[in-house]
């Protein structure tokens, strides 16, 4: 199974692999969710709380 990794800086994942132009794109688009690699999982917990946390929902808070 191929390992997910989360989107680091300067075009790396947080583990500091270095990425292909298409990989960037497609890590742009793909949710923190999936992510199964051990250490950007390791490194994604040590982040503050506001970059760990998932996107911002666009619904209304009332409505859900």
């Amino acid at each position: 199974m191929r390992r997910r990794h989360m989107l680091g800086e300067h075009e790396k994942t947080l583990c500091g692999w270095g990425l292909t132009t298409g990989e960037l794109s497609q890590m742009m688009r793909m949710d923190n969710r999936y992510v199964n690699c051990k250490r950007c999982l390791d490194k994604m917990m040590e982040l503050p709380e506001p970059l760990n946390s998932k996107k911002a929902s666009r619904g209304n808070p009332v409505n859900g």
